[in-house]
């Protein structure tokens, strides 16, 4: 099933993120593996074209929105996102304001609204973050047997 991922960054970061970000998916079925957002799934905002492979691409700079599509197996209705970075490179210090996943077939479009760092050096020093989805199909709080992929 084909997935858009926006990623928006806060305006609160000071520079673009040099660790590799990754996010997985809990849904009301199943879960994804591991998904990474690198410039091999980045879309260009205008067009659905990949950016060439030999351009330097900047991601989660300071207010800006990534995009992703993304490809996973039916895992139902989106609980959950975990997100999370290597805390690798030059700066990978990151303020996530929040994620919208769109599925491409239906429309229908998730949010997972963070507004923490994703920093060993700010907030609770944490480079991993749960956020429970906001969306069709949810409801709060998500009955227990809802989401039983979250415990």
């Amino acid at each position: 099933i084909p997935w858009e991922i926006s990623v928006k960054t806060s305006p609160i970061a000071n520079n673009y993120v040099t660790a590799a970000v990754s996010v997985i998916i809990f849904g009301s079925k199943d879960k994804t593996t591991k998904i990474h957002l690198n410039r091999s799934n980045l879309e260009v905002s205008s067009e659905w074209t990949k950016v060439p492979k030999n351009e330097m691409v900047e991601m989660f700079k300071p207010n800006v929105e990534s995009k992703f599509r993304i490809y996973i197996k039916d895992i139902g209705i989106p609980c959950k996102l975990r997100v999370a970075h290597d805390n690798k490179g030059s700066n990978p210090n990151w303020h996530l304001q929040e994620i919208l996943l769109t599925n491409l077939r239906t429309h229908e479009q998730y949010e997972f609204y963070c507004n923490r760092w994703l920093s060993t050096r700010e907030d609770d020093g944490s480079i991993l973050r749960e956020i429970p989805a906001k969306g069709p199909g949810i409801t709060n709080p998500l009955p227990r047997e809802f989401c039983a992929l979250i415990l």
